[in-house]
């Protein structure tokens, strides 16, 4: 069920973004086009920051909290390990997190790869589960960290 719509978010979001520069080696051909994307769903009634190596991909003040995918490309680090952090907050008239949100929120949040817009074989790169959480916390954030393929 959440595969159809992550593919049509991708396919939305790759219409609309600037047509990614195709990488050529010396010898001119072309090189697998990798885009990386995360997708979550975490609720309205919840206020996040993601930041990828230290840099803001989304807030959701800024984006009306629209759900992913996020493209994550232009804040990539080559060669090295990458940093996802997604601070979660009480959207404004709510005063904390329950554990049960978090619960929601860890069923369907992750990082894929989308190679060459083969949008049928949307590879999973790391499935983000924040830790369980035993009782409602004002704020809530957490660091992973994943490699390129």
């Amino acid at each position: 069920m959440m595969k159809p719509f992550l593919i049509s978010m991708i396919c939305l979001i790759s219409a609309f973004t600037k047509a990614s520069a195709q990488q050529t080696s010396e010898q001119g051909t072309r090189k697998a086009e990798k885009k990386f994307f995360l997708n979550h769903e975490i609720t309205r009634n919840i206020d996040f920051e993601v930041y990828l190596n230290h840099k803001v991909v989304t807030k959701s003040r800024e984006t009306d909290h629209m759900p992913g995918p996020y493209e994550l490309n232009p804040h990539l680090v080559p060669g090295s390990k990458q940093r996802i952090k997604i601070k979660l907050m009480p959207a404004p008239g709510a005063k904390t997190i329950r554990p049960q949100t978090i619960e929601n929120i860890n069923k369907n949040i992750g990082i894929y790869l989308l190679e060459n817009r083969d949008y049928d074989h949307i590879k999973t790169v790391k499935l983000l589960k924040f830790p369980v959480i035993t009782k409602n916390t004002a704020e809530y954030t957490y660091e992973w960290t994943f490699l390129l393929n």
